[in-house]
């Protein structure tokens, strides 16, 4: 699968980083390191069903770099991911 950012009639929002992106932005509620961030992500939407796509540490990785890209996110001096606007 290409890297897509947003999703199309060949994309489902699951599979585009934006769509990846809003779910690592609702688990920030409080500064999370990346490995912390991945295992909530599998344990909280892969595991229980609620995304089809099962995307890979890289790809996840690529949401993140999106995300601190656009101003979303940033990282603390503890290396902690940590939402920048909410």
């Amino acid at each position: 699968m290409g890297c897509r950012i947003l999703p199309n009639k060949h994309t489902e929002m699951s599979k585009s980083l934006f769509g990846i992106g809003g779910i690592i932005l609702s688990m920030l509620n409080t500064p999370t390191y990346i490995e912390t961030c991945w295992d909530n992500y599998i344990k909280d939407y892969i595991d229980k069903k609620i995304v089809k796509y099962n995307c890979t540490f890289d790809y996840f990785v690529f949401a993140i770099d999106y995300l601190y890209t656009i101003g979303a996110i940033n990282i603390d001096k503890k290396g902690r991911l940590y939402r920048e606007i909410n």
